[in-house]
């Protein structure tokens, strides 16, 4: 579990992160400009949580979980939800990501949370696959861009 001194490590990652989600099949609109400050204010955060997993000195991937996640179904005085995860590619498939879950959930089940949630798109394969092998689903939303033309 990492503390705001141990964000800044995390910024290459942080960053392939970002890119990510502008890749194929996502074509998410990112901001480019996105930097690590953004994690070392959302840690400062009242029960904002993040896990690193290292391999020697190197980030290799983080989950994050907070109280709230993209809908008001996730808002639960008893949940918490996963909103970011993330394992570099050189090291997808190791069971790293399986790892960060288990201890985000030994950590909320040793605090008496009773539901852990996450937020994914479902045309984010690689996150898909992995979400959907550790969690139920329990809604489904959709949403679409309207153009400005």
């Amino acid at each position: 579990k990492a503390d705001s001194k141990e964000i800044e490590l995390m910024e290459e990652l942080y960053q392939k992160d970002n890119l990510y989600y502008g890749s194929s099949p996502l074509f998410m609109k990112v901001d480019q400009n996105n930097n690590i400050s953004e994690l070392q204010e959302w840690i400062k955060k009242d029960n904002h949580h993040i896990w690193l997993a290292f391999i020697e000195d190197r980030v290799v991937g983080y989950i994050r979980i907070e109280p709230t996640g993209e809908t008001v179904i996730s808002t639960h005085s008893q949940m918490m939800n996963i909103t970011g995860a993330f394992v570099d590619e050189r090291y997808r498939y190791k069971e790293i990501g399986k790892f960060l879950l288990n201890e985000v959930l030994r950590y909320l089940k040793d605090n008496n949370y009773k539901f852990c949630g996450v937020d994914f798109e479902s045309f984010n394969i690689l996150g898909s696959n992995f979400w959907n092998k550790y969690f139920i689903p329990y809604t489904y939303s959709v949403v679409r861009h309207i153009d400005k033309y």
